[in-house]
C-alpha cells in the first residue's frame, strides 16, 4: 500500500522537477537578449558626433554672472526659480 502511494509521489516531483529546470533556462535567456541593447545603445553613442570637451561650459564659467545676478536681497528668488527648473525637468 505504501508504494501505490509513495510511487505516484516519486514521479509528480520527478515531473515537477523537470519543469522547473525548464523554467529555470528560460528566465536565463531574457537577460541575454537584454544584455545586448545596452551594447546596441553603446554603438550608438560610440559613432554619434564627438563632443568637443573645450567648448562644454563649466562651474567656473557661471560664477562671476552668478555673483553678480546673486545678492543677499533676491537670494530667495532665485532659489525658487532654480527649484521651479528644476522641478520641471
Amino acid at each position: 500500500m505504501i508504494r501505490k502511494i509513495l510511487l505516484p509521489l516519486a514521479i509528480l516531483a520527478l515531473i515537477a522537477c523537470e519543469k522547473k529546470e525548464e523554467a529555470a533556462t528560460t528566465p536565463s535567456a531574457e537577460p541575454a537578449a537584454t544584455a545586448t541593447a545596452p551594447t546596441t545603445a553603446a554603438a550608438a553613442v560610440a559613432t554619434a558626433t564627438p563632443i568637443d570637451l573645450e567648448t562644454l561650459p563649466t562651474e567656473e564659467e557661471f560664477e562671476e554672472e552668478a555673483e553678480k545676478e546673486i545678492t543677499p536681497a533676491n537670494l530667495e528668488q532665485k532659489l525658487d526659480e532654480l527649484e521651479r527648473e528644476i522641478s520641471a525637468e
